[in-house]
């Protein structure tokens, strides 16, 4: 990676891995496992304990925090190579994140204070 981190996320789609967030970086490394090439981009925001899945051609970081929680969920198209944002019920950290098919699902996380029930079901295109 280009950078020692912890509680950082991975998920993979396509033929790519990515590394991301942790220890207050915005940084996401992306291992291409066709060509064996590493590559970087950025999160729009710094997280730490953050939730990583991959569906399709989709990778979504969700949640996390640095100096606040975090409700956004941050959308990588590996073929675009663009991002986009979607917005989870509450903010949290700590979080967990599945997918299968279309679907990605958020559960749970810490939400200051407490711990959270909340899942957040989302439909990819």
């Amino acid at each position: 990676m280009s950078e020692g981190r912890v509680y950082f996320a991975a998920a993979g789609a396509g033929n790519n891995v990515l590394f991301a967030g942790g220890s207050g970086s915005k940084s996401v490394d992306i291992y291409n496992t066709s060509n064996n090439l590493w590559t970087t981009t950025q999160l729009p925001e710094q997280k730490d304990g953050l939730a990583g899945v991959g569906v399709g051609n989709m990778i979504i970081f969700a949640g996390g925090a640095t100096n606040n929680y975090s409700k956004t969920a941050n959308i990588y198209d590996v073929y675009t190579k663009t991002w986009k944002n979607l917005q989870l019920s509450e903010a949290r950290t700590d979080l967990v994140g599945a997918g299968i098919g279309n679907k990605i699902l958020f559960a749970g996380g810490y939400k200051g204070g407490s711990a959270s029930a909340k899942v957040d079901i989302f439909t990819l295109k």
